[in-house]
């Protein structure tokens, strides 16, 4: 029988049913991890059209290990959703439960811990594909380059969507300078990304 979050054997529809559900998960994070799945793909197959092109000539001898990496991201990105639905429904299933209550009070650090992770882990993946994008944009098939930014956008936009999640649950972790440090490490890997997917509008640009 097909695990309730296990996104990756659901057909789209099915997804896009669970999702519409009144039930906690999946939400925003599936979402997240299932669009840098998407970007990730999409960027495979701008590489799979570049092969052999004259202006990809210096990636031609890393496409195989490219190609290769994106697939894990892929496979990566799906299980992070997994685990961001897991770990949401674990969290507001303790969320209901009063605060005195032994089972929250022994599951909360650790179902909080999980909450942030899912996403974090979400947003690097993300981040990985934007880098890639910026590294092929200008020298990958010119005739993709609108799928190429959309790849960008993508990474950028499920990187997006799964900060909120870091963001919603920073009030929950002990201590304010580890909730400063992760709040600054998030915005700064989002910086990053928005810089690399402006690189690639920009290289598109240059060769429109």
């Amino acid at each position: 029988m097909l695990h309730p979050h296990d996104f990756a054997g659901m057909t789209i529809r099915a997804f896009c049913e669970s999702l519409a559900a009144k039930a906690p998960a999946p939400g925003g994070g599936a979402v997240a991890g299932v669009t840098s799945a998407h970007a990730a793909a999409l960027l495979a197959m701008v590489i799979e059209y570049s092969r052999g092109k004259a202006s990809f000539a210096r990636f031609e001898s890393d496409a195989d290990a490219l190609l290769g990496a994106l697939r894990v991201t892929v496979e990566a990105s799906l299980a992070a959703a997994k685990a961001d639905a897991d770990a949401y429904s674990e969290l507001n299933a303790l969320w209901k439960k009063p605060k005195d209550d032994p089972e929250r009070q022994a599951g909360w650090a650790d179902a909080v811990h999980r909450a942030i992770a899912a996403p974090h882990l979400i947003i690097a993946l993300a981040a990985e594909t934007a880098g890639r994008c910026r590294a092929v944009a200008g020298a990958s098939a010119k005739h993709l380059d609108s799928d190429l930014a959309i790849a960008a956008d993508l990474a950028r936009a499920a990187a997006r969507a799964a900060a909120w999640n870091v963001r919603v649950n920073l009030p929950s972790v002990s201590g304010a300078a580890e909730q400063e440090r992760l709040a600054k490490a998030l915005a700064d890997r989002l910086a990053a990304i928005d810089a690399d997917a402006h690189a690639v509008d920009a290289a598109i640009a240059a060769r429109a």
